[in-house]
């Protein structure tokens, strides 16, 4: 089994590599870059155009430009290392591809439901402008639009509660990830810790880290498994709520529309909860329809196909920070947890029973630790794990833990650099 691991990645990593030398040369990525520009302007358009009867013509034949151009950037643009905030940037191009597609081909205005509340400023938000700007970023949810999702429930809150509560869970987040964040950097500041963008060796650290601990090596990564998944879960779970703020201040949306992204994926008992209600669903309908060729397909060759969608936008997600193609470390972590979630389905057919329990539970963590592996050694290799303190690295000041570490006296005044 191994060796057909070393196998297939050899061959993934020698495609990568290929693939990688057929790209063009990335460059710097800035807001006035055409590309960039074009694929907003275009999309924009067509989200514009659907908000009116007899426009598909038109919209059709934008379509080529708001898709291509996508890529064009996409494949094109530098950010310069793995930062939180940017991840945005290239979630909107890949999420602007699947919003120009539905709504280039879409027979109709969407049929929006009712808001349980109006917003401060409902004059600006029953425009049509601001409608094709909320297409635009509401394709990751799909909120309020049927057949999408269904009408949003009234809150017992208003406006302004939610607006204090998404900043309170903003800095509690943001809190949380640093103390989280700062042991690694910490520990192997010029390895896996660093935070400006340096290639490690995984297994070197790996190594090195055992025998300072006096632990096992697999003790070693169990430790950077649940580093990597804790802080990625409250990167994006801070990132949500900022967002939340962000939108919320400017009067233009309620709180309904701003609900929880995560429902509390650790306590998941089997991998189809995990995946399909505790995870976050942000990527659900890009999924589907890129899928949606093969929905005819029954649910045991329908689900492998939309983790491997999964995978391929994970990879995309990441080329235009390190410019590698994560092919094997993606496709291990993502189509195997579709195989995961497979084998939970033949379960449930051969003995009439779910998975679940703590044994489900149990299940769960060992098979999504052991599909992640890949994932793993790649985000560390990659610097990815240490690049999140990046900001606070460069300004440690507002850092809690680089107080706390210097009030501890293992570590000197925090001070900006």
């Amino acid at each position: 089994m191994n060796l057909a691991n070393n196998s297939l990645k050899a061959s993934l990593d020698a495609l990568a590599v290929r693939l990688e030398n057929a790209l063009p040369h990335p460059v710097p990525f800035t807001f006035t870059y055409p590309p960039w520009i074009i694929t907003l302007a275009s999309t924009l358009a067509i989200t514009y155009l659907v908000q009116y009867e007899g426009t598909k013509v038109y919209r059709v034949a934008v379509w080529p430009i708001a898709f291509c151009s996508a890529w064009w950037a996409l494949l094109t643009i530098d950010l310069g290392g793995w930062r939180p905030m940017a991840i945005n940037i290239v979630m909107i191009m890949l999420h602007s591809m699947t919003c120009s597609t539905r709504w280039a081909f879409a027979d109709g205005p969407p049929a929006y439901h009712p808001l349980p509340r109006r917003p401060p400023l409902d004059i600006i938000r029953r425009t049509t402008a601001f409608k094709s700007i909320d297409l635009l970023f509401n394709e990751f949810r799909l909120l309020s639009i049927a057949p999408y999702s269904p009408p949003l429930k009234r809150s017992a809150y208003g406006w302004f509660p939610h607006l204090l509560y998404h900043i309170s869970m903003f800095i509690f987040h943001l809190i949380i990830f640093d103390l989280s964040t700062y042991p690694l950097f910490y520990l192997d500041p010029d390895g896996i810790g660093h935070p400006f963008g340096k290639h490690a060796d995984y297994n070197a650290t790996v190594e090195g880290l055992a025998a300072s601990f006096g632990v096992p090596r697999v003790v070693v990564k169990a430790g950077l498994t649940f580093n990597l998944g804790w802080a990625t879960y409250v990167a994006m779970a801070a990132t949500v709520h900022l967002l939340a703020v962000l939108g919320m201040a400017t009067g233009l949306w309620c709180g309904e529309e701003w609900p929880r992204t995560m429902r509390n994926p650790f306590l998941a008992t089997s991998l189809c909860e995990f995946w399909g209600r505790r995870y976050h669903q942000r990527l659900r309908h890009w999924l589907l329809l890129v899928a949606s060729p093969f929905h005819l397909l029954p649910p045991i060759l329908f689900v492998p196909l939309i983790f491997l969608a999964s995978a391929i936008y994970h990879v995309l997600l990441h080329y235009p920070f390190h410019h590698t193609l994560t092919l094997y470390p993606c496709l291990s972590m993502f189509v195997g947890a579709g195989l995961g979630n497979v084998a939970e389905r033949l379960f449930l057919k051969l003995t009439g029973k779910r998975v679940g329990g703590w044994w489900g539970r149990i299940w769960t963590w060992i098979w999504l630790a052991i599909v992640a592996q890949p994932t793993v050694e790649s985000w560390y290799e990659l610097d990815i794990m240490g690049q999140y303190r990046w900001e606070m690295a460069e300004d440690p000041t507002g850092s809690v833990a680089a107080w706390l570490a210097y009030a501890l006296g293992v570590a000197p005044k925090p001070a900006k650099m």
